[in-house]
Order: C-alpha cells, then structure tokens, then sequence
C-alpha cells in the first residue's frame, strides 16, 4: 500500500512537471508568433504609407492636369506624354497595393483600387480627354495656319505674292488671332474644371485611404499565425 501511495505520489509530480512543461512550451509558441505577427504589423504600416504616398501623387497629378493639359508646351507627343506619366502614377499605385494586399493575405485593397479606377475613368477621364482632344485640334490648326503666314511672308520678300495670296495669309492671321483667344478661354475654364473635379476626386480617393487603413490597423484577436 505505501508503495503504491509513493508511486502515485511521484507519478504526480512527474505528470504535473511534464503539464508544467507544455504550458511553457506552449507560452513561447505563442509569444514567438505574437513577435512575428508584431513585426509582420510593421511591414504592413510601411506598405500602407507606400501605398498611401503613391495615391498622394497620382491624385496630385489628376487634379493638376486641367491647368496642365492648356498651359503646357505642345508638340506631337503631347498626348502621349500626359497618359504615358499618368500610366506610371498609377502603376506605382498597383504595385504598392499588391504588396499590402500579399503582406496582409487580403485581396480586398486590390480589388477596392479597381474599383476606384473604374470610377476616375468614367468621372473624370471624359473631362481630361475633351480637353486634350480640344487642345490638340486647336494648336495642329494654329501650327498650320502659321507655316501657311510664314511661307507667304517668303513669297513676299521675294516679289511673288498675289492679292489672292496676300487675302488668304490676311484670313490666316485672323484664324490664328481666335485659335489664341480660344486657347486662353480654355485655360481660363480649365482653374473652373479644376475645382469641379478636384472634390469628388478627392472623396473617392479618401474613401480608399480610410477603406485600407482599417484593414491595417485592425484588432488582433489571435496570437497564432495566419490569423487575426
């Protein structure tokens, strides 16, 4: 009997060590993987700043592209240089979104940026791309009407011109005189466009900034990796 009261009682304090020795087991798991979801929190904050920053300069871009597109030099690739640094704004935007969405296994952030795409494009390109195409006609007319001047002035200088000549270089002045006034309209209403555009362009891009935020700074309820 005393034996087995000496079994039973050193078999507990075994049993009780090794139950003692689980639950450490166990606390530096949990502490290990609340360490690496803390630092895994670090790298998501500074992807949110990327993305956050990125977002900043192209709404920066959009919202300066009224006063851009009339006041800026033009040339043949006018056109093509506005989309083309454009298109790099937003891939700098795509990229810093896929990096949050990867670090925070959600893609949610990826799928709310298209869908803000999706609304600039069809708010906001229709008034860029008018603009443009305004632009661009205007200015190919003047540039025209221009080497047309030029070459009569020549013919001038030469002794060559005619009345007939002389009529139409007259008209060509004129027709480049209200191109320049149109010009300047446009650029006038373009500060207008500016401050039209520029609220619900702004709204659409805080309402993504708060969307993806919350996502970052969202509770943890879970010590385990993989979850929350």
């Amino acid at each position: 009997m005393i034996l087995i009261l000496v079994l039973a009682y050193f078999g507990r304090g075994y049993l009780e060590e090794r139950i003692e020795s689980i639950h450490r087991k166990v606390d530096r798991v949990s502490a290990s993987s609340l360490k690496v979801k803390t630092d895994l929190r670090h790298h998501e904050r500074e992807a949110l700043v990327a993305l956050h920053l990125a977002l900043t300069e192209w709404e920066h871009y959009l919202l300066g592209a009224p006063t851009l597109i009339t006041t800026a030099s033009f040339d043949e690739n006018f056109s093509n240089d506005f989309y083309n640094k454009e298109d790099d704004f937003l891939l700098k935007v795509k990229l810093a979104s896929a990096k949050l969405s990867v670090l925070v296994s959600n893609r949610d952030i990826d799928l709310k940026l298209y869908e803000l795409i999706q609304q600039v494009q069809v708010s906001y390109q229709p008034v860029v791309n008018g603009m443009i195409n305004q632009v661009i006609d205007l200015r190919s007319e003047a540039a025209l009407l221009e080497q047309e001047v030029a070459a009569s002035v020549e013919l001038e200088k030469r002794g060559e011109v005619t009345p007939i000549l002389v009529e139409k270089a007259r008209k060509n002045l004129n027709r480049v005189k209200e191109i320049n006034q149109m010009l300047t309209n446009l650029a006038k209403n373009a500060s207008e466009k500016q401050i039209e555009i520029q609220r619900p362009l702004r709204e659409k891009f805080e309402n993504f900034k708060i969307l993806s935020q919350a996502l970052i700074y969202r509770t943890l309820e879970n010590d385990q990796i993989g979850k929350d």
